[in-house]
């Protein structure tokens, strides 16, 4: 029997607005053909509207690897500001629908994921749940 959790298909989370939508589309934009990938997060300097943070790192149409450095320093800085991950997003340029296993290692950060997918008319917002999870 696997522990694995499976990702299955979720609205997007309350606090989700047109401004982040827009965010999370320029860093996709900006990392085409490759993918991009990141983390929504809040924080007492942030106010009450999250924000993102794209991860640097190597990127490929198929595969995000964050630098472990960036990741590292992001999560300290966050700690020290009392913040916290709220979920996480990356893009399939390559127009793949769906959460991979690859894509549910995300779940250490966040139990709720956005998945940009490229198509024709531009990129589609695609939400995972990992696990049971406030919004």
């Amino acid at each position: 029997m696997s522990n694995r959790r499976r990702a299955r298909p979720w609205p997007a989370p309350a606090w989700w607005c047109s401004a982040l939508a827009q965010a999370a589309r320029d860093a996709a934009e900006r990392a085409y053909p490759n993918e991009c990938c990141g983390l929504v997060y809040t924080s007492p300097s942030a106010g009450e509207c999250p924000r993102l943070h794209v991860l640097r790192g190597h990127m490929t149409p198929t595969r995000c690897d964050a630098d472990a450095r960036d990741v590292i320093d992001f999560a300290y800085a966050l700690a020290a500001q009392g913040g916290q991950v709220v979920a996480t997003f990356h893009s399939h340029p390559t127009g793949q629908a769906g959460f991979s296993l690859r894509d549910e290692q995300l779940d250490a950060w966040a139990g709720v994921h956005l998945v940009l997918v490229w198509r024709a008319d531009g990129w589609q917002e695609q939400w995972y749940a990992t696990r049971l999870c406030a919004t």
